[in-house]
């Protein structure tokens, strides 16, 4: 039976993004043997803290584990975030494998995305050597041709150089074709270890079930009330082998406490036609008027909303000033954005 990767606090962060360490740790209990994506700490120094909270009260139980983008940049805020806990951590960054999204996204090519990889896991192994990473190939799973050949290059290639995992996952959410998703995997896993993040934009979480099972990954990536970019991966209860039924109900009171009913507020958040972040912009060509403004929102998201251009540290500063205050739910549209703009650009 595979285990799972709970990317509830990761993606979730769209279900809450206050949820902290005090309501983590009955997560936690609630899913043994899982890895837990708790966030991106890149975002702003607000998101930093609540990962590094969540380190502080769930350390030595299960893995807790810190996402970025594959860059220098990220993976020193990844490496000073784990740099005091090297034991029962472990991080992952993701890049694109296809050629389409390769050039749209890095304006590079496949060749060259292999000598960033390679750069990266070289400075990874001389300052934090004992903690793992993983990547995560965001569009592993696509119609583009020779997709498979391109993915597999990536993939085993990654795992040769140091990478500890390989995540395929199918950003899109559609358009993949179950015999080619098993000869992928059947191919990665060759070369090392493999987990399949599958975002059925269906709902058929016991196809994606068969899938795994037929596909025999270590992993399978998965999120408490589908709370993920787009609802759209399989919710952790169905997959867990034995959730722990009474951390759950304390999980959810303790949420419900704080921020209300988690799956009234999580179908009231997610839709595949909402984006919210520059990556899945790309990936989906989306009209502006589906784009909303969230923590996980880059630049480009910014300023194709509001036509400003921000710096990173202007953008993380905003992030940390709303979420000081609370005033940010989690979604803003482009009129909710450009009042918080106006009202604290002198700041940034």
């Amino acid at each position: 039976m595979f285990k799972i990767r709970e990317e509830f606090r990761r993606d979730g962060l769209a279900a809450h993004p206050q949820l902290c360490g005090e309501h983590y740790k009955h997560l936690v209990e609630t899913f043994s043997g899982a890895r837990f994506n708790i966030g991106y700490p890149s975002i702003s120094k607000g998101q930093k803290a609540k990962c590094l909270d969540i380190i502080e009260q769930c350390y030595g139980t299960e893995e807790m584990c810190v996402t970025g983008v594959a860059s220098r940049e990220s993976l020193d805020i990844l490496i000073s975030t784990l740099n005091d806990y090297t034991r029962f951590t472990s991080a992952n960054i993701w890049i694109p494998s296809s050629e389409r999204l390769s050039k749209r996204l890095l304006g590079c090519d496949l060749e060259s995305i292999k000598i960033q990889l390679k750069e990266l896991i070289a400075y990874w192994s001389s300052q934090l050597s004992s903690v793992p990473i993983d990547l995560a190939l965001v569009d592993s799973i696509s119609d583009e041709v020779g997709w498979i050949e391109n993915s597999t290059n990536i993939a085993s290639f990654a795992l040769q150089i140091g990478f500890r995992s390989v995540i395929l996952c199918n950003s899109l959410g559609t358009n993949f074709d179950p015999e080619k998703v098993i000869e992928i995997t059947s191919k990665v896993k060759q070369f090392g270890e493999c987990e399949l993040h599958i975002h059925a934009d269906s709902f058929e979480e016991n196809k994606v079930r068969e899938l795994a099972l037929a596909c025999k990954v270590d992993f399978v990536g998965t999120s408490l009330a589908r709370a993920s970019e787009r609802g759209t991966l399989p919710d952790s209860i169905s997959f867990h082998s034995q959730p722990n039924l009474d951390s759950l109900d304390d999980f959810l009171k303790s949420y419900e406490r704080d921020f209300g009913n988690i799956y009234s507020r999580v179908s009231s958040i997610f839709c595949k036609e909402k984006i919210s972040s520059g990556a899945q912009y790309l990936l989906q060509d989306s009209p502006s008027k589906n784009l909303l403004f969230s923590i996980c929102s880059d630049r480009r998201i910014v300023e194709k909303m509001i036509n400003i251009r921000l710096s990173s540290h202007q953008l993380s500063k905003l992030k940390d000033i709303l979420f000081s205050i609370n005033s940010m739910n989690y979604y803003m549209n482009d009129a909710e954005l450009l009042r918080a703009y106006e009202r604290f650009k002198a700041l940034l």
